[in-house]
């Protein structure tokens, strides 16, 4: 062991990488965080839907009066076909407030991000660094150093690579354990599959519609799309089937964004709303491919993944950001567990090895029902004329009919993934909510936290 200070390079200044920073500043954990944009709230992206599990981790952090105020609570679900006639209308959501006592709220990205930054104390606002492109990484048994494109270096005991889908960390990680040992157990280059393409969209909220709606429309053709409505606005999401599983990433530009709003004009967001009637008044809009998958490995050496770098599910069910959250929770609860047993001296590489495959062990089973119940949403939702698309077909006809089915759903799956979450036990507290789901990971009293 070693006698310098415990510090964690974080990778990523997104709502992942803002959040371990307010996780880390409160366990009083020394830290920095690389952003390779030049702001931290950029206006891009589309909405974000925090659960009742991430909002108890935003309530220790002493957010979720802000979150609040920013954001709309699911209230009502509709579902329409392609034509915009109406399968159901329903307001399933109070199933949440039985199960658990809180429903998901729904948020505009950027106000995410302002929150996280905007909120951070003095002291670790300017542990925050933007314009700062990571381009390589080198891990020692002592330390590690990150390298920045504008010449800048960062040395620390952990790189945390919180830098998205298209992670440049998991691809160090990657390189790093293979020059240990050709043998070295790694991820696929390419570890994500994307089988749908997904165009977004910021919207005014159209006539007819309030906060809090949650609209889907359903087809046989291959496609979808999801319309959510926040506190000031609307977002849309319009998904395809691609017509062949790729790996590869795609760029999508301007063109393509205008042709398949053309291709899609006709179909209908909700009842008597076609998507050609509203992407006319669009504030910005984004096109990808839906890439999915788990990773095998979440870390090797001093090197340690979270959020989409090491997961990557599909929007339909709202789990990518709060699986990231639930990530962060953990493997900060991990370190400061280690820190405080390590005391005055800087645990060692083995230490945080073990500490690091407790983090995966820890978050892989929720992470993997979450990862299959998200993708059965997408597939249920843009089916095509094969086996298992008329399967998702009929199972969709029994269940419309069915009264309270997504009462039920809610009440008894997507609670029960959401209660599996965990909280920051080195900060302890009351819990905020409460109901007939018993939380797996309760908030310690204060006087109980170790």
């Amino acid at each position: 062991m070693t006698t310098r200070p415990f510090r964690a390079i974080i990778v990523g200044g997104c709502p992942v990488g803002l959040t371990a920073a307010h996780a880390f500043a409160l366990a009083k954990i020394d830290f920095v965080v690389l952003e390779a944009r030049n702001t931290c709230t950029p206006d891009a992206g589309s909405s974000l839907v925090l659960n009742p599990a991430s909002l108890r981790i935003f309530h220790q952090l002493g957010l979720e009066e802000k979150a609040r105020q920013a954001s709309a609570e699911h209230e009502r679900a509709v579902l329409v076909r392609y034509d915009g006639k109406v399968r159901k209308d329903v307001r399933p959501f109070h199933a949440f407030d039985e199960s658990v006592g809180q429903r998901p709220m729904t948020f505009h990205r950027q106000d995410v991000l302002k929150i996280l930054l905007d909120n951070l104390s003095p002291a670790a606002r300017e542990k925050v660094h933007t314009s700062k492109k990571v381009v390589d990484v080198n891990s020692t048994a002592d330390g590690v150093t990150v390298f920045c494109a504008d010449g800048s270096t960062y040395e620390g005991s952990v790189v945390i690579g919180a830098d998205g889908v298209y992670s440049k960390t998991r691809g160090f990680m990657r390189r790093l354990a293979l020059e240990a040992s050709p043998s070295a157990p790694v991820n696929a280059e390419k570890p994500y599959t994307a089988y749908y393409k997904c165009m977004w969209g910021t919207v005014p909220i159209p006539p007819g519609l309030n906060p809090g709606d949650h609209l889907d429309c359903h087809s046989d053709s291959g496609v979808s799309s999801m319309f959510l409505t926040g506190k000031d606005r609307g977002w849309f999401f319009l998904f395809g089937l691609l017509d062949a599983p790729t790996q590869d990433r795609r760029d999508y530009d301007e063109k393509d964004m205008e042709a398949y709003a053309e291709e899609l004009k006709s179909l209908h967001i909700g009842p008597g709303i076609a998507f050609g009637d509203i992407w006319p008044t669009r504030h910005s809009a984004g096109m990808s491919n839906l890439d999915e998958g788990v990773l095998e490995h979440w870390s090797w050496g001093r090197v340690v993944m979270a959020g989409d770098s090491a997961h990557k599910v599909t929007p339909n069910a709202g789990w990518g950001l709060n699986s990231g959250i639930q990530d962060v929770a953990v493997l900060t609860n991990k370190i400061a567990a280690l820190l405080g047993t390590t005391q005055d001296t800087e645990p060692t590489l083995p230490q945080l090895e073990t500490v690091f495959g407790e983090y995966q062990e820890a978050r892989k089973d929720n992470m993997q029902a979450v990862f299959e119940f998200s993708a059965t949403q997408t597939r249920q939702s843009a089916r095509d004329r094969s086996w298992s698309g008329r399967i998702h077909w009929l199972v969709e006809a029994v269940t419309t009919v069915i009264p309270k089915f997504d009462w039920f759903m809610i009440r008894y799956k997507g609670s029960k993934l959401v209660s599996a979450g965990h909280a920051l036990d080195f900060l302890g507290g009351v819990e905020p909510f409460s109901g007939a789901m018993p939380w797996a990971h309760p908030i310690r009293p204060i006087n109980m936290k170790t």
